[in-house]
């Protein structure tokens, strides 16, 4: 999973990383960590279907049958009161890497550790 952040630091704009940390969260049972950033993905790339088919099946397996029917709508913003969603406008802007010397580009905001 480091290795997943570690990408979001470099490519915070690349929704598969996103949705890469929200399958793993989703195997291992966190389904509201998964949602999370299945939606900040989603916010990345709205019209990304197989996004929505990830959520839709997170939301199933945790048993949110009202969530995935509110998923249907394909609209991250219906969410926004239910979870926390990293949008567009909260990412840094990578800084262009020039040869021989290190850009710093600041921490990605990532959806708080939850208590399981």
């Amino acid at each position: 999973m480091a290795a997943y952040h570690h990408a979001l630091d470099l490519h915070p704009n690349y929704p598969r990383v996103w949705v890469n940390l929200g399958i793993t969260f989703d195997n291992k049972g966190d389904h509201k960590k998964a949602a999370e950033y299945f939606l900040s993905a989603l916010s990345l790339n709205p019209d990304g279907m197989h996004i929505w088919g990830y959520l839709r099946s997170c939301f199933s397996s945790a048993g949110w049958e009202d969530l995935r029917q509110l998923s249907m709508k394909m609209d991250v913003s219906a969410f926004k009161d239910k979870f926390y969603i990293v949008s567009r406008d909260q990412l840094p802007v990578p800084a262009r890497t020039v040869p021989g010397v290190a850009a710093t580009v600041p921490p990605v905001p990532v959806p708080a550790p939850t208590n399981t």
